[in-house]
């Protein structure tokens, strides 16, 4: 639910102060996925509402309400294996 609020910017339009949220140490079975959380991971969001919903490389920060989306297969350690 981030609005405009949560940006603080100055005259000129510079982001002075922001929101977001950052996602790391990703881990199954206690397997850390590290960068490859990074390469199989999208990130779709809407601009907070001003653009249709779109879908962008995820580099591990979300500034935008939206989601993140990581497709994997069971079992996990053949998921693992197959995408290391």
């Amino acid at each position: 639910n981030k609005t405009q609020d949560h940006t603080k910017v100055d005259e000129q339009g510079n982001i002075l102060s922001d929101a977001m949220l950052s996602i790391s140490n990703i881990a199954f079975d206690e397997v850390k996925l590290g960068h490859m959380f990074i390469e199989q991971t999208v990130y779709y969001h809407d601009m907070n509402g001003s653009q249709d919903l779109t879908e962008f490389q995820f580099y591990g920060s979300m500034g935008c309400n939206g989601y993140v989306s990581l497709k994997f297969a069971t079992p996990i350690y053949v998921w693992l294996l197959e995408n290391m």
